[in-house]
């Protein structure tokens, strides 16, 4: 199943296969790679993609999906960098924060992620695309891993709405 987010007019396309929970895991000393395929896509300009990738270990998308749910659940009180073993990408999360505005009052400023995408081009480069999500992008992304992982299954109700909608397919 594939993960479709339109995140301020660039449409990222994420599928995440060959997942295996822990007790399926038969380790190399690499772990468990899941295939990975993906797109970042927004015309004229961008049109990046990859397919049946080694992206994450199936451990990575456990503690992703992990801090993902912190981050939602505000229990991350401090910013976080979830980094992988190979890296392709990297997400820079902030938890909610409470500013004061002159006048004495308090402001809030919602969760957010920084999804930074690095380019390969004859092997890695220093280019990288940064990409904001917001609370409802974070939560799709938490909803489609915890599908991968087997935390929710098709017939769960955010499944079947993000299905509805077109972000699943």
């Amino acid at each position: 199943m594939w993960l479709q987010m339109d995140l301020d007019g660039i449409i990222v396309k994420l599928q995440i296969q060959q997942y295996q929970n822990e007790t399926e895991r038969a380790y190399d000393e690499y772990g468990c790679w899941c295939e990975v395929s993906y797109s970042f896509s927004s015309e004229p300009w961008l049109n990046y993609k990859g397919t049946n990738d080694e992206v994450f270990l199936s451990l990575e998308v456990d503690g992703l999906a992990q801090a993902l749910d912190d981050l939602i659940s505000d229990r991350l009180t401090e910013p976080v960098n979830v980094v992988f073993v190979e890296p392709d990408f990297c997400f820079k999360m902030s938890p909610k924060k409470e500013l004061s505005v002159e006048n004495g009052t308090h402001e809030i400023i919602d969760i957010s992620i920084d999804w930074q995408v690095y380019f390969w081009h004859d092997g890695l480069t220093a280019n990288h695309l940064t990409i904001a999500m917001d609370r409802e992008d974070i939560i799709h992304l938490r909803n489609y891993l915890y599908l991968i992982i087997g935390k929710y299954h098709e017939s769960t109700p955010e499944i079947v709405e993000m299905k509805e909608k077109g972000i699943l397919y």
